[in-house]
């Protein structure tokens, strides 16, 4: 993990690394495996954000291309599953199929800690900065967020699975999740409160407010939860997570950026509104000027010049 970063960008560093691991993953013995994953979740976490790409790339193209010695596709969830089940083990490998479901989603969905989420990437020069919902914030990403919070939740321990290596898998995973929770906060603070205090004028107001929803219902509550469940299992293994998250989104802006859509809604409707109002009051004045030439009173100047128009055209006929 440390040499991925001296090596230069352009240099195709995991091919060659994913191959062995793929080799050991493939192996009977279920340590080996969860070993195995254990380095390639690694890599995805802590490896150089220049080759964060390169990983995702590298891992997707593998999954599509057929492995000529195992005649199979490269990180087969099947295949990486097979191996010899017994009593003993039998806790360790439901942890594996679950942990193994995790770690490929989350290797070939996001970098790093979640660098895609947590800053946009610079503007190009000469062009003004983006909206983060189109960036950063956008909605793949908040479906593949959503998909990973999951597979990262079952990832925690239960009854019978808990030794030495699985722990260690569960605290990468447990880190992860707070990671996920500082960079979507990040985020959802850099929109909400930036210049201005007021998100950029093109950013998508619904997706914002799905943001929001997904940090306050689902992504806090979740890792929270993992926090508090896992903490009391990792202490048995010196194994130690974070008792709090870090970043947070104020409240205030949290409040705004789920209101942001209704708001638009509700000036649509008062603008609606207020011609309804205009055009009501036309036709009220319209009926007053008929109804007081039907009484024989003086008639407005416009109503006047429109009856002798009428009359001279009559006479010409």
């Amino acid at each position: 993990v440390a040499m991925s970063y001296s090596v230069p960008r352009d240099f195709d560093l995991y091919f060659n690394v994913l191959r062995k691991l793929w080799g050991k993953m493939a192996e009977g013995d279920w340590r080996t495996k969860c070993k195995a994953l254990y380095v390639l979740h690694k890599f995805a976490a802590e490896g150089s954000p220049t080759h964060a790409q390169n990983l995702k790339g590298t891992l997707r193209k593998m999954r599509r291309t057929k492995d000529k010695k195992r005649r199979c596709k490269y990180f087969n969830s099947q295949r990486l599953m097979q191996g010899i089940t017994t009593p003993q083990n039998k806790g360790y490998r439901a942890f594996l199929g679950r942990y193994a479901h995790y770690v490929l989603y989350r290797s070939q969905c996001f970098g790093g800690r979640f660098d895609e989420i947590a800053a946009p990437p610079p503007a190009k020069k000469g062009q003004p900065p983006r909206p983060a919902t189109a960036t950063n914030l956008r909605a793949d990403y908040l479906e593949a967020a959503r998909l990973v919070l999951r597979a990262c939740a079952d990832c925690r321990l239960r009854e019978g699975e808990g030794c030495d290596n699985t722990a260690a898998c569960v605290e990468r995973a447990a880190i992860d999740a707070v990671d996920l929770a500082r960079a979507v906060a990040r985020a959802l603070t850099e929109e909400l409160g930036g210049e201005g205090g007021e998100p950029h004028a093109e950013s998508d107001k619904e997706l914002l407010k799905e943001w929001c929803e997904f940090f306050t219902e689902e992504l806090l509550p979740e890792t929270r939860t993992m926090l508090r469940k896992s903490s009391a299992v990792l202490d048995r293994y010196a194994l130690y997570l974070p008792s709090r998250i870090g970043e947070r989104v104020p409240k205030e802006l949290l409040e705004k950026g789920m209101r942001g859509q209704e708001e638009e809604e509700e000036a649509v409707e008062g603008a609606v509104a207020e011609e309804g109002e205009e055009a009501a009051e036309e036709m009220a004045e319209t009926a007053v000027e008929v109804e007081v030439s039907a009484t024989g009173e003086t008639l407005p100047a416009t109503v006047s010049t429109a009856t002798e128009e009428s009359e001279e055209e009559e006479e010409e006929e």
